[in-house]
């Protein structure tokens, strides 16, 4: 079943909910283990609940808006996080990618890796 466009990837511990992991992307399918969370609000609200490992971010939903909220909310999270989350930019948009990873360096001082897709 399609749902709407992903924002991130978060692989979280879920445990107490039955899942492993959190995954947010426009088009793509979860990988293995993760689950799909497919707006921004979703995102965030994973993000914020969740103790979370590693985030996966895409640049663009399809409709025309970009997911630079999730950017923002995970910068202001984990900014003076002694253990942040894995973060990675899986995107086929390299100027958005990178607006991206600016966001994570700038406003919160983390590193992450992009990975085009």
């Amino acid at each position: 079943m399609r749902g709407f466009p992903i924002t991130s990837v978060a692989r979280a511990d879920l445990e107490g909910l039955g899942y492993d992991t959190s995954e947010v992307d426009d088009v793509r399918e979860a990988p293995q283990g993760w689950t799909v969370c497919r707006t921004i609000l979703n995102a965030i609200l994973a993000i914020s609940t969740l103790e979370v490992e590693e985030i996966s971010l895409d640049h663009d939903n399809g409709a025309g808006e970009c997911f630079c909220p999730v950017a923002y909310y995970v910068a202001q999270k984990y900014r003076d996080s002694a253990n942040p989350p894995k973060i990675t930019i899986h995107s086929s948009n390299p100027v958005g990618a990178r607006e991206m990873q600016l966001i994570l360096e700038r406003e919160g001082g983390l590193p992450c890796e992009l990975r085009p897709w």
